[in-house]
């Protein structure tokens, strides 16, 4: 989409559709940044925190091994 488009989309309040198997947690920290109240959106060091604070599982690629 070109810059315009996507301005005036996410200004309505368009935002992306989470990818598919996208933990929950990470869904739910990226919306909160999205916030379209610029004060009630975490600031980085919340950001680092929460990320800091999530459980981490390992993804094995098959051609990893």
């Amino acid at each position: 989409k070109d810059p315009v488009t996507l301005y005036f989309e996410i200004s309505e309040g368009l935002r992306e559709k989470p990818v598919n198997k996208t933990p929950l947690q990470y869904i739910k920290l990226y919306s909160e940044c999205w916030h379209e109240n610029p004060s009630k959106r975490p600031t980085a060091r919340e950001i680092l925190k929460k990320l800091q604070s999530l459980e981490y599982e390992p993804v094995f690629l098959e051609s990893d091994i």
